[in-house]
């Protein structure tokens, strides 16, 4: 039996074969978020109140419904993270085909490389660690030998300064102004790019783009964002 209520379609008999069959029983505030169907929404809660559960329960029953495995998508923020969130639907869902899940770096890639081959332009490098070129610049800045608390401190300066212009706090152990234009420049003239760029080039490809954000659109009907509190607004924006 399928009810509405308020925004939310609500399936009864869904929620009652999930606690019969895969023993996993949901309280009424994750019922509504799993029966949630348009439009955007938080699911605000503890770590480890069952929020991937949700997701995992969510996309389940969007492919019940009809949606194919292929537009729903669901963004993560590490590759340990995808893992886990794919292979808990994959034991939970034997029977379903695991809709997408992908890191938001990966997505980002993607939507880069697709972009850079529809123009014909050769896409950048990916810089995947940046540490060994942030210390080599702290270097040139006096600081001999960086520790790894520093080290770790200016490589996540570097990281929001790129999403967030502005955002990222000034330290007392090195000029981060001075170490921002010095590592976009090695990066600009190295043609390369690290992950925080990843997405911020998608987000101005999309933006700027619009058969190529349509492309996007297009493929997808549903985007569940895992740990979307921690969110950035680049990635917030990507995501919407």
């Amino acid at each position: 039996m399928k009810r509405r209520k308020g925004g939310l379609r609500v399936d009864e008999a869904f929620f009652a074969r999930l606690e019969r069959e895969k023993g996993v029983r949901l309280n009424a505030e994750q019922r509504q978020a799993v029966s949630f169907a348009k439009g955007m929404a938080l699911l605000a809660a503890a770590p480890g109140s069952g929020k991937t559960t949700v997701a995992v329960c969510r996309a389940a029953r969007l492919l019940e419904e009809g949606t194919s495995p292929g537009r729903i998508l669901t963004l993560t923020f590490g590759r340990r993270s995808r893992e886990d969130l794919a292979a808990r639907f994959a034991a939970l869902f034997p029977e379903r085909e695991t809709p997408r899940v992908s890191t938001l770096h990966a997505m980002s890639l993607r939507i880069l490389r697709e972009g850079a081959a529809r123009a014909g332009r050769e896409l950048f490098g990916v810089l995947a660690d940046p540490a060994p070129t942030v210390r080599r610049l702290l270097r040139q800045q006096g600081i001999a030998a960086p520790s790894e608390e520093t080290l770790l401190a200016a490589c996540s300066a570097l990281e929001r300064e790129t999403s967030d212009p502005g955002a990222a706090a000034e330290s007392a152990d090195f000029d981060l102004a001075r170490l921002a234009r010095d590592y976009a420049r090695e990066k600009r003239e190295k043609r390369l790019m690290d992950f925080a760029d990843m997405q911020v080039y998608a987000l101005r490809l999309l933006t700027q783009d619009e058969a190529q954000r349509s492309l996007w659109q297009g493929r997808l009907d549903y985007v569940q964002v895992d740990e979307a509190q921690d969110t950035s607004p680049v990635q917030q924006k990507l995501a919407a």
